[in-house]
């Protein structure tokens, strides 16, 4: 599913390596849990993956496919379609309904089965009541608690029936119970659709409920039960 060889970042503006050299092969229908210190190049590494940061070196490819070799539509056909990604700080619009938040993504790519506002709102309920948020559609993000706004993070992500879900930090606004039901929701989303799920994450109990522990280290991965690839 994901493959990551010889991958480096680095920010021009002071020459700073935020990647340096990262490797791993990540199978699909894996739950991953990238753990380590605060810019030790986690979400970096995150937002390489899921096609939001294209300038690196190294390859990472995901089913085969080089993201490097895509053009910009196959790249963004891959940001909607194939990739959803979850951020600690939700990024929900608080001018647009719950309903809407959830199916932003459907504004930028009118094709397919969510081509229409109906099929849209139809879709954005099927996702919210997955999430367990039956009945909020109409709501204003500012309305629901926070556990309640990462579902409907979460909610967005899959709209579009990614093989990819990509989270960041998905706990860390959220107290200790609250974390614990986004945990429980992730487990069984993914158990039901065998979703391929790479998080990035200090919360022992999603490091726990992973099938991989990755360790990261100035930019390279330095414990990977699997060994490089």
């Amino acid at each position: 599913m994901i493959r990551i060889t010889d991958l480096e970042k680095r920010y021009p503006a002071d020459d700073r390596r935020v990647l340096a050299g990262a490797r791993v092969v990540i199978g699909a229908g894996e739950i991953a849990s990238l753990v380590g210190r605060s810019g030790c190049g986690k979400t970096t590494l995150l937002n390489i993956v899921g096609g939001l940061d294209t300038k690196y070196s190294g390859n990472v490819e995901i089913d085969g496919r080089d993201l490097r070799e895509l053009d910009d539509v196959e790249l963004a056909h891959y940001r909607r379609r194939r990739v959803g990604v979850v951020f600690q700080a939700y990024h929900l619009l608080d001018h647009l309904s719950c309903a809407e938040n959830v199916a932003i993504s459907a504004l930028f790519g009118r094709s397919g089965s969510t081509s229409t506002p109906r099929a849209r709102r139809r879709r954005a309920d099927e996702v919210l009541e997955l999430v367990g948020l039956a009945g909020v559609g109409d709501l204003r993000p500012h309305r629901l608690s926070g556990g309640e706004r990462q579902r409907v993070a979460i909610a967005r992500a899959l709209f579009n029936r990614p093989a990819l879900l990509l989270l960041d930090e998905p706990t860390g606004n959220l107290d200790a119970t609250t974390g614990g039901e986004i945990l429980e929701l992730l487990g069984a989303l993914h158990g039901a659709g065998g979703l391929t799920v790479l998080a990035a994450t200090h919360d022992p109990t999603i490091v726990a409920a992973g099938s991989r522990r990755l360790v990261m280290t100035d930019g390279l991965i330095v414990d990977d039960p699997r060994g490089r690839p």
